[in-house]
């Protein structure tokens, strides 16, 4: 007979190690491209997730036998990345996009925000960002930033973008949009209102990564900039502003940047989309207060807002994060071609084919951008601990030929379309460009039916303000 000391250790250890080898989900025989800066080079290997949607393994070669998966996934041939993150992007212009051909930055938001803004009613601004934050999943954009705006300045345009995103899958930073038109006191006190509604939900819901604002630019009082300042780190949020995106406009922005930096507001929790004029002692302020930019180069390009010269702002010690902007101005939500639009046009201006390589606009898109958005403990590669947020990509499907090189194939040559599956925490969303479980028929339907009304209200308006 065992002896009762040896039959209850050898008890425990099974107990153990049945422990250590249950997981929720095993995805084995792909080619991993982590953007784990311990495993830099792409290899064949495998990952474990946990119920929690977060990973608990990730290494090279066949997975151990003894692995009890609830869900195990077979990605021989296919190649894994981490799911991409935007960092700047606006989700209800998911329903505006092709406006405006022929405008730069200031006339495309004449048309956007002054001729339709004015007739949103209730429900558009829901429909409109739910249906943005759908698109960018199937393109494979697990996190966004959602740059709220309140275009007619109602507070139910906030609380109807924010619960439209916890209506989708994808997770999201949510930056809280201002009504310019309140005075300064009612507007720090709605954002303290909208935090206090909303703050349970984000604190239970692993979608909500953080809460952020649509932070003052414009020339205002300096003690302006100092509250907001003061007021965004008593919450805990950051920060993120239009900067320096229009060649007309940023001269003026410019003589505002002494006021900021004055008040405080260049710090490492500010990211300023676009920040494309700049000189280089504007570049060296960001740089050395631990701020960060948000290069957008389909929207840059679509609306000819000009260049951004990512590796001078590398060299200088700039944060670089990368984003699809709103689908009315990159109109194409894939990051594989904003990937493309961003090198080509660095390689062309540098006539220059080693200034950046493929491995380092990856990671642009996906871990430079948690981290300069602050959320890097969580998402932005495959390593253990972080959410399981993963793209399977077949570069067979649609065919692009064989592989030489994963990272070079995943740049250079696939598109939204190679993407078989996205999930989110493990768990499946996006199936072969079918979001799961939405009927985008009748989504679709309802998004028609809200932007004929809206041309229908625009042509019997009085003339839209201009700037």
């Amino acid at each position: 007979m065992m002896h009762p000391i040896k039959a209850v250790t050898i008890l425990f250890i099974s107990l153990c190690t049945l422990k250590a080898t249950t997981v929720s989900t095993l995805v084995h025989s792909g080619t991993l491209v982590t953007i784990d800066p311990e495993q830099p080079e792409a290899f064949i290997g495998y990952f474990t997730v946990d119920e929690d949607g977060r990973i608990t393994e990730v290494s090279e070669g066949e997975p151990p036998a003894d692995i009890e998966a609830s869900e195990t996934i077979d990605a021989t041939g296919k190649i894994i990345i981490p799911g991409f993150l935007s960092g700047h992007s606006h989700l209800w212009q998911s329903a505006f996009r092709g406006l405006a051909r022929d405008q730069y930055v200031w006339g495309w938001i004449q048309q956007l925000h002054f001729v339709y803004g004015p007739h949103f009613e209730a429900g558009d601004p829901f429909a409109f960002t739910k249906h943005g934050a759908l698109d960018q999943l199937r393109h494979g954009i697990t996190s966004t930033y959602n740059h709220a705006h309140n275009l007619n300045y109602s507070p139910e345009i906030n609380t109807e973008q924010f619960y439209a995103s916890l209506d989708t899958p994808q997770r999201f930073i949510y930056g809280f949009g201002f009504n310019r038109s309140e005075d300064v006191d009612t507007r720090f006190n709605n954002l303290r209102s909208f935090v206090d509604t909303v703050s349970p939900l984000a604190e239970a819901d692993d979608r909500v990564l953080r809460l952020s604002i649509y932070g003052h630019m414009w020339p205002e009082e300096i003690e302006t900039h100092r509250r907001e300042t003061e007021l965004v780190k008593e919450l805990g949020l950051s920060v993120q502003i239009h900067c320096l995106e229009s060649p007309v406009r940023s001269p003026v922005e410019r003589l505002s940047i002494p006021k900021l930096l004055e008040a405080g507001k260049f710090h490492s929790d500010l990211t300023m989309a676009h920040f494309i004029h700049v000189t280089p002692e504007v570049l060296q302020v960001a740089a050395d207060n631990g701020a960060a930019m948000v290069w957008n180069p389909l929207s840059n390009g679509r609306l000819g807002s000009g260049f951004a010269d990512i590796p001078t702002y590398l060299e200088a010690g700039l944060e670089v994060a990368m984003g699809v902007d709103g689908q009315a101005s990159a109109d194409l939500s894939d990051p594989f071609q904003n990937m493309r639009m961003g090198l080509y046009s660095v390689r062309m201006h540098y006539t220059s084919a080693d200034i950046m390589d493929p491995l380092d606009i990856l990671r642009l898109h996906t871990l430079e951008t948690a981290k300069a958005l602050g959320v890097d403990a969580d998402v932005g590669s495959l390593e253990t601990g972080k959410f399981a947020d993963f793209l399977i990509v077949d570069s067979h499907a649609a065919l692009t030929g064989p592989i030489f090189d994963p990272v070079a194939t995943l740049v250079f040559v696939c598109s939204a379309s190679n993407i078989e599956t996205v999930h989110v925490g493990g768990k499946m969303v996006v199936e072969k460009g079918d979001v799961i479980g939405v009927d985008e028929e009748v989504l679709g339907i309802d998004i028609q039916t809200r932007i004929d009304r809206l041309k229908l209200a625009a042509e019997n308006a009085e003339p839209a303000k201009h700037f």
